[in-house]
């Protein structure tokens, strides 16, 4: 009888025991399922991200030095850029300080002209580079016929919409000593007062061809018309 009871008894306490380990697990070690994302990062982490790592463009900025062209990050730029920048800088113009003193042309002395009205003129060349740079306060050496030179100051300068002119004063205290510069698009004409004679020189910008007239001749052959009326007396009894 009581082994009996002993085998009876021996598998429903086995039988409790395994229930009461299931109910233990089940109620404290749930397993649950991790929830399934797709890798999808939130605004607010974007917007963290972007405080604290935040990646900024750099910048490339191209210094140019005479006709080279470095970039201030070491970074080499296309050559197209390169050739584009160094035409720029080539176009550009050149700032070349101008000379204290000029000297407009050297000599005159060729050969004596006379047109069929009488007026005199001589030919000589002028180099075209001089007439660029001229500037106030600049002292100026001109050669006139028969060896005589003057030199005038420019004291000032104005520009009209198409031509630059610069008036000089001539430097031997002469209150008729004057120069007058006017250039032109093609020619410029620079008029002469002095002592030795009054001129006007007619000079070609491009080729530096150039005429000296003599205006004595000029004035002297100029037609004024008298239209004067002789008054004649009348006796008005």
């Amino acid at each position: 009888m009581k082994k009996k009871l002993l085998y009876i008894g021996v598998p429903i306490l086995t039988a409790s025991a395994i229930l009461i380990v299931q109910n233990f697990i089940g109620e404290d070690n749930t397993v649950k399922k991790k929830p399934v994302t797709n890798d999808v990062v939130s605004v607010e982490d974007i917007n963290k991200i972007k405080k604290d790592q935040s990646i900024k463009k750099r910048n490339i900025t191209a210094i140019k030095t005479n006709t080279e062209v470095i970039d201030q990050d070491s970074t080499v730029l296309p050559e197209a850029e390169v050739n584009a920048i160094k035409a720029a800088i080539s176009d550009l113009p050149s700032q070349v300080e101008k000379p204290a003193n000029l000297e407009l042309w050297s000599s005159v002395d060729s050969e004596m002209n006379t047109n069929e009205e009488g007026i005199r003129s001589q030919s000589f060349n002028v180099n075209p580079a001089a007439l660029e740079q001229l500037s106030v306060g600049q002292s100026l050496t001109i050669e006139l016929p028969n060896q005589h030179q003057l030199t005038a100051t420019i004291n000032n300068t104005t520009n009209g919409a198409y031509s630059e002119s610069w008036n000089a004063k001539v430097d031997n205290n002469s209150p008729v000593g004057s120069v007058s510069i006017t250039k032109g698009k093609e020619q410029s004409i620079v008029y002469i007062n002095s002592e030795q004679g009054e001129y006007e020189a007619y000079i070609d910008n491009k080729t530096g061809k150039a005429s000296l007239v003599y205006l004595a001749d000029v004035r002297a052959k100029a037609n004024f018309k008298n239209d004067t009326v002789e008054y004649q007396p009348q006796n008005l009894r």
